[in-house]
């Protein structure tokens, strides 16, 4: 038999995690490409997308390439999604999740990837996101974050911006 790309029961979902700069080449293509595709503003931007609109935006001026892990689940040899980890500070950002894989638990696996992570490394007390939407907000909440503060600005777009949500390690 072979496996084809619809048989999602056949592949398991493994989840690797890397500085930056030392993730392997075909990965990087993938999460570029997925980043690319569901993030509004593009790879510059921070978002979750699993058709459920933006979840986290940080500046992207920010960030420190030199703290930035790159989280990744995989289906086989396929990125099904993927998140960046900023050490330093303990931000989320470009949290991605191929529409297709959203009934795999792929979302959560990554999440809880992330929290182990950093609760092993030691090198940050929490971790922070921006939901940017009322189904992003229940995820997180989901997952165990918590409100900081509640109280955002809505764009026309009805995404909503400074809702910040964090996870106590």
């Amino acid at each position: 038999s072979y496996l084809m790309p619809n048989d999602k029961f056949l592949l398991d979902a493994e989840v690797t995690i890397a500085f930056s700069d030392e993730v392997q080449p075909h990965v990087q293509e993938q999460t570029g490409a997925l980043r690319s595709l569901y993030l509004s503003k593009g790879v510059g931007s921070n978002s979750f997308i699993a058709d459920m609109n933006h979840l986290d935006v940080t500046d992207a001026a920010d960030r420190d390439a030199s703290n930035e892990l790159t989280v990744v689940v995989n289906r086989g040899l396929q990125v099904v999604g993927c998140a960046s980890l900023d050490e330093k500070t303990g931000r989320l950002s470009d949290v991605v999740i191929r529409p297709s894989a959203r009934r795999s638990q792929a979302a959560e696996s990554l999440i809880e990837a992330v929290k182990s992570h950093a609760r092993q490394s030691q090198k940050v007390e929490k971790i922070v996101v921006q939901p940017k939407t009322d189904e992003g907000r229940a995820f997180f909440k989901k997952m165990g974050f918590e409100f900081v503060n509640d109280v955002g600005q809505y764009s026309e777009d009805g995404t909503c911006e400074n809702i910040r949500m964090e996870c106590k390690l």
